[in-house]
């Protein structure tokens, strides 16, 4: 049985449930936006071979690029909105993983979990 990568997106909902308080509450949004990242990075690979978006993938770091360049030369607007949220998400990500004075987390996790919610869905209607 494979792995459901929307379990990620489901972790990252209960995180920020949590309601931890100080650098805790911040470690729990930058973590719930990093997972709703991958949750939707790799259903969307999933569905770029599958419909013949992408041949193969590489694995590690230039997947990412990968896929969004997939969804970006897409033949229909579905397609080139995943690109758009797929792309601000990742940014998103990068920041909540990288980035060590970025203070937005808390205030953001809501907006990314949603942007990961629609690129699930978007990903949905291509069947």
């Amino acid at each position: 049985m494979s792995f459901d990568w929307t379990d990620y997106l489901t972790i990252a909902d209960k995180l920020i449930a949590l309601q931890t308080q100080g650098n805790e509450k911040e470690a729990c949004h930058r973590v719930a936006i990093s997972r709703a990242y991958y949750a939707a990075f790799h259903k969307a690979m999933e569905a770029a071979l599958d419909f013949g978006l992408l041949s193969a993938c590489p694995s590690g770091p230039d997947a990412h690029m990968f896929v969004f360049r997939a969804y970006a030369h897409g033949k229909t607007r579905n397609h080139e909105i995943i690109a758009d949220d797929l792309d601000t998400l990742r940014k998103a990500r990068n920041k909540a993983d990288y980035e060590t004075a970025w203070s937005n987390a808390a205030t953001q996790s809501n907006a990314e979990l949603r942007k990961a919610r629609r690129i699930l869905q978007n990903l949905n209607n291509l069947s």
